[in-house]
């Protein structure tokens, strides 16, 4: 197994550890209990404009053409 192939297995795992531990967060903290009423308005309007950051950056680097083209990669 070669260097690069560890990095990727390597922040794969470190990605899935860190979305876990969001998801057991979450949903100790507001899926198991009453929410205060007036927390989960902010709290669905922040995962509602996350979500979308997240997905507009990712649409951005997909039609992205010259990339990696670059002499330094």
């Amino acid at each position: 197994m070669n260097g690069r192939t560890l990095s990727g297995v390597l922040a794969v795992v470190t990605v899935v550890a860190v979305v876990a531990v969001g998801v057991w967060g979450f949903v100790t903290s507001y899926g198991l209990e009453t929410p205060a009423a007036g927390l989960s308005v902010p709290t669905i309007a922040t995962l509602v404009v996350t979500t979308l950051f997240v997905l507009v950056l990712i649409g951005l680097g997909s039609r992205s053409s010259g990339g990696l083209a670059s002499t330094y990669w």
